[in-house]
């Protein structure tokens, strides 16, 4: 910005003082679409009720500084700050506030939440969730994880559901199948290679024009040496087609934890989870409490209800004004009466099942103080996956964050499928959800599972010398992201089959274009990250010399692989397929994809009939 700060409204309107009492409401610029004009003015559009206005470039790039809901006078303090020019003209940025404020540009932060409130005052009576365990070749693990459900089941309330085994080992199926039949546990059936193919049949005699189709997400993979955690999830959502859904980790323990601060308050944001690290394998049972209460019901209570119930569950007042202050007023669009809470997570004690360490350097707060408090125990926590990561109070996000040991589903909508293959398939599902649930919310429940693996598992630091790759699940996802702002008033039938169309056009061009595309996204992430890390660095330049080197270490080594002569290709499908044979490949994942997301209502509704019929 210029020395000579221009910060006048363009618009004539008489600007009055601005009483005492809207000093200290908590406020946010609306989320506004920016269409650039002559002389330096933009018009305005806000992005819900379509009000117009003209602005000055100059105060544009002002209000960016105040998009999350803050108090007046906090807003121009940030403003006076970031803009020094400002300094000595702080009544006239509350004129210019007061003037957005008239004509509908400001969001009030107790107008929204008495909105929500007031919405819906009933809960919608919801049928107890179905439970899902995939499992993959961890008898030892599933067995702990039968014992633990057994022990803490509410007795008093049915139990059904499957344990849906993925396991290539045919010693691992016979026991997982033996496990499961001795467990005592009625409702509880195993799902194996016979039931899974008795299922593929069903529905292919149902649907026999979308038999490759059906056959692409949930039939056996033998041929390709990779992980195939969505196609197990796709049968669950078929084997539950119409009944809210909780998915179980095969290594967790069927208890709740709760941590020692858990707050009685709620927060709207898409802030991470907090973190506590522990020193000693164990030392999170004396940190957590036993809570003592059925995992399922906790998820089934908010599975499908609007916000006005789900808050009324939360607690007896309306929520405070303040758990809105780290939300983004372009989030807030979400937040509507209309808005129902299609997922649920709750956090994880012991390992949090994060592949890589990088996201540790997005903490913030408290959480990072815990991270960097000394050189040897960030240097431990860089590489030891022993840890609280969760939430101290209800949280609610308008994006699907289901890095979650357990997620529930409200299965009673129509979701989308799981990519079949590859891992971050559950980041995928998220984006698709939003894509098709525009308004719907996740919410993360202030409790933890233990998240318990067999196996020793530790971090890599030579992680963070790798530059950032979306691989094949993170790419579609940023191919269907390109799409129209607002996707208007399409049901999630026609929106899904719209994501389907455009997998198969990009399935359609040549290896050339898909290489393109690849090589596009790569380069657009890494520059992306390199500019997070530079940000982050640069506002906690306080922080110790170890800290910054490592983000320093990450910043420079994204922007290091932008200048190389290729990216090396998405890098799950690269180690897969091999150079040659990628592009080939992932034009026929694609091209199957596509074909199986326009066919995907339609078997939905023939999984609900045969549900039925064995019901």
């Amino acid at each position: 910005m210029s020395d000579a700060y221009n910060f006048s409204w363009s618009v004539d309107i008489a600007t009055a003082e601005t009483p005492s009492d809207k000093a200290g409401r908590s406020i946010a610029f609306a989320d506004c679409a920016a269409y650039p004009l002559p002389d330096s003015h933009l018009l305005l559009v806000h992005r819900r009720t379509g009000a117009r206005t003209v602005v000055t470039a100059d105060v544009h790039y002002a209000l960016s500084f105040c998009n999350t809901f803050r108090t007046r006078t906090v807003h121009i303090d940030t403003l006076t700050q970031k803009i020094p020019q400002l300094q000595n003209n702080r009544g006239e940025v509350d004129g210019v506030i007061d003037n957005l404020d008239r004509m509908g540009f400001i969001e009030h932060a107790d107008a929204l939440l008495a909105d929500l409130w007031n919405s819906d005052p009933e809960p919608t009576p919801a049928p107890r969730p179905r439970i899902a365990v995939c499992t993959c070749d961890r008898p030892e693990a599933l067995q702990r994880l039968l014992g633990s459900i057994a022990d803490k089941r509410n007795p008093d309330q049915p139990l059904e559901g499957w344990v849906i085994d993925d396991s290539r080992n045919p010693d691992h199926q016979r026991r997982n199948r033996d496990l499961v039949e001795g467990a005592g546990l009625a409702g509880l059936r195993y799902c194996g290679p016979e039931q899974q193919a008795a299922l593929q049949q069903r529905l292919s005699e149902a649907l026999p024009q979308a038999q490759q189709e059906i056959a692409f997400l949930i039939g056996p993979r033998t041929a390709d040496n990779v992980v195939t955690h969505g196609r197990t999830r796709n049968l669950a959502l078929l084997l539950a087609a119409g009944q809210p859904l909780v998915f179980l980790d095969d290594d967790v323990r069927f208890e709740i934890l709760s941590p020692p601060e858990r707050d009685a308050d709620c927060e709207f944001s898409s802030r991470p989870r907090e973190v506590v690290f522990f020193d000693q394998p164990d030392a999170w049972e004396a940190y957590a409490v036993d809570l003592d209460q059925d995992l399922l019901d906790l998820h089934g209570a908010f599975l499908g209800q609007g916000l006005g119930p789900a808050l009324r569950r939360i607690g007896r007042q309306p929520p405070a004004p303040e758990t809105l202050s780290h939300l983004f007023a372009a989030e807030g669009r979400a937040l509507t009466p209309a808005s129902r809470l299609l997922v649920t997570g709750n956090g994880s004690m012991g390992d949090p099942g994060v592949a890589n360490n990088r996201w540790l350097f997005e903490l913030t707060g408290a959480s990072l103080q815990r991270l960097i408090a000394d050189e040897p125990r960030y240097r431990r926590n860089l590489t030891q996956r022993n840890l609280w990561l969760g939430r101290e109070r209800h949280h609610f996000f308008t994006r699907f964050s289901l890095l979650s040991q357990v997620t529930g589903l409200d299965n009673r909508e129509l979701l989308p499928p799981y990519f079949p293959v590859f891992r971050n398939e559950d980041f995928l599902f998220g984006e698709m959800l939003r894509l098709m649930h525009p308004e719907a919310l996740m919410l993360d429940l202030p409790w933890a599972v233990p998240h318990l693996p067999l196996e020793e598992r530790r971090w890599s630091t030579e992680k963070l010398d790798q530059p950032d790759n979306p691989g094949v699940c993170g790419f579609i996802a940023g191919q269907l992201a390109t799409g129209p702002d607002d996707p208007g008033q399409d049901a999630p039938a026609d929106r899904v089959r719209e994501a389907g169309h455009r997998l198969l056009g990009l399935a359609a061009g040549s290896d050339d274009q898909l290489a393109a595309r690849i090589r596009h996204q790569i380069l657009a992430t890494r520059a992306e990250r390199a500019r997070f890390w530079d940000q982050h660095r640069k506002e906690h330049l306080e922080l110790p010399a170890y800290y910054q080197r490592d983000l320093q270490r990450m910043m420079q080594r994204n922007l290091e692989s932008l200048l190389e002569p290729q990216p090396s290709g998405l890098s799950d499908s690269r180690a897969a397929f091999g150079a040659e044979a990628e592009l080939p490949r992932l034009r026929e994942l694609f091209q199957g994809f596509g074909q199986a997301l326009l066919c995907w209502p339609q078997i939905i509704q023939a999984a609900k009939a045969i549900e039925s019929a064995r019901l």
